[in-house]
């Protein structure tokens, strides 16, 4: 799912014909308000990502680090780490670990695997993907919340409700789990 698919789904939404006339987007016009909505719509896209990676549906990663002195750096991490959920040891066994402002503390020592949700890039380029792929989170939510947070800065305040219900409503339908639900055989006695 690229930037520029979502946009194109908020402009939609958002009924911003402008924006989906635009060069950039794939039509003929260069209309300088529409490329000023553009750039508010892709800021509105990178909010919304960052919320739902934050408080809804976490980005995961394990990543292999080196420990020195007990310590992990969170400079040392490829992404922004978020929430810590485990260190293991290279023989897959769980460390004790503590999280501190600049650094983790572990009792683990040398190379370390360490499972940890992180916050996405920034997106930039509307050829640029965005980090949820392959999951229940589609274009269409983060279009819902992207459209929501453009009537909050346009002060389209009774917009922005609605939006945001369908956005909450959407992304609780998506987090949902779909277990099987079981029940235990019947005994006869």
């Amino acid at each position: 799912m690229l930037l520029k698919d979502i946009i194109k789904d908020a402009a939609v939404l958002l009924k911003l014909d402008n924006v989906l006339d635009l060069q950039e987007l794939g039509g003929s016009g260069q209309d300088e308000q529409a490329k000023k909505d553009l750039e508010l719509l892709t800021v509105c896209v990178n909010l919304i990502i960052n919320e739902i990676a934050s408080e809804y549906v976490p980005l995961k990663t394990i990543e292999e680090v080196l420990v020195t002195n007990s310590k992990i750096p969170y400079a040392s991490l490829q992404k922004p780490a978020l929430d810590i959920k485990s260190i293991k040891d290279s023989s897959g066994q769980n460390r004790y670990f503590k999280v501190y402002p600049s650094y983790i503390y572990t009792d683990c020592q040398g190379a370390c695997h360490i499972e940890y949700a992180y916050l996405p890039a920034e997106l930039k380029d509307l050829d640029e993907a965005a980090e949820y792929q392959n999951t229940k989170v589609t274009s269409r939510i983060i279009a819902y919340g992207a459209a929501r947070e453009y009537c909050l800065i346009m002060s389209m305040y009774e917009e922005a409700q609605s939006w945001d219900a369908r956005f909450k409503e959407s992304l609780a339908s998506a987090c949902r789990k779909n277990n099987v639900l079981t029940i235990p055989k019947r005994l006869w006695r």
